[in-house]
C-alpha cells in the first residue's frame, strides 16, 4: 500500500486543510487498502501487506509534522495488523526508507518564501528546504527502495521492518543509540532553528528596550 503526500512548514503556519489531506492520503488510504485487501487475504488464508512507510515516522523531523505524523499512524496501524492478521497465515511487513530520489518538492504543498518570511521561521528556511531536498548525497532511485522492499516482504520470514534509502544506517544509529533529546538538538543544529532562536532573542530585546523606555 504506498500511498505519499507530503507537506513541508511550520506546524503552527500550517494550512489545516493540508495537513488533513496528507493524512486522508497517507494513512487512511492504506487503512482503506489494507480493510479491503486483508478482507480477501483472510478469506484465501494467505498473503503478504506491504505498508510504505518513512523512517520519518521514527525521526519526527521538525516542519514535516504533518507527514511524519502521517507515516507514524501508518507504522502503528502496521504493527497491529500484523498481530491480527497472523492467525490466518498473513505476513505484514513496514517498509521505513529514507531519502529517495523523487521530485518530492515539486509535488508537494508548501509555504512560499513569502509566507515563510511573513512568519516566525524564515531565518530557518534556506536550511529546511535543503535538509529536505530529497536528491540528498547517497539518495536511492525509487527502482531500487522498491526492489529491497519488494524482496524482503516476499521473503518465508519477512522482516517487520524494511529498511533501505540514502543515509538509512545514519538515521537508524541516530534514534536508536541516542535519547531523544539528543536527537532533538541534531535536528535543531541542521534545520536552522539556532537561527530561529537568536532572532526571537534579538526581537524579545527590542520589545523589552521599548517597554523600559515607554515606562520611564
Amino acid at each position: 500500500m504506498p500511498p505519499s503526500a507530503g507537506a513541508l512548514g511550520p506546524t503552527t503556519e500550517a494550512n489545516l486543510a493540508v495537513a488533513r489531506r496528507v493524512h486522508d492520503i497517507n494513512f487512511w488510504g492504506a487503512w482503506a487498502c489494507c480493510k479491503a485487501g486483508g478482507a480477501m487475504m483472510i478469506a484465501a488464508r494467505r498473503g503478504t501487506v506491504l505498508n510504505i512507510g518513512s523512517m520519518a515516522s521514527r525521526v519526527h523531523p521538525p516542519f514535516g509534522a504533518a507527514y511524519s505524523s502521517s507515516k507514524a499512524a501508518v507504522e502503528s496501524m502496521t504493527h497491529s495488523l500484523r498481530v491480527e492478521l497472523a492467525p490466518f497465515g498473513i505476513k505484514v511487513v513496514y517498509a521505513a526508507p529514507t531519502w529517495c530520489a523523487t521530485p518530492t518538492k515539486d509535488n508537494s504543498p508548501m509555504l512560499s518564501a513569502e509566507d515563510w518570511g511573513r512568519g516566525n521561521y524564515g531565518a530557518a528556511m534556506e536550511d529546511v528546504l535543503a535538509q529536505n531536498d530529497p536528491n540528498q548525497p547517497g539518495a536511492w532511485p525509487p527502482e531500487r527502495i522498491a526492489a529491497r522492499v519488494v524482496a524482503a516482504a516476499l521473503k518465508r520470514r519477512p522482516p517487520r521492518v524494511v529498511f533501505g534509502g540514502g543515509q538509512s544506517r545514519s538515521f537508524r544509529f541516530l534514534v536508536g543509540c541516542f535519547s531523544r533529546g539528543m536527537v532533538d538538538r541534531v535536528l535543531a543544529g541542521r534545520l536552522g532553528l539556532g537561527k530561529v532562536a537568536a532572532g526571537a532573542a534579538a526581537a524579545g530585546a527590542v520589545v523589552a528596550g521599548a517597554v523600559a523606555v515607554k515606562s520611564k
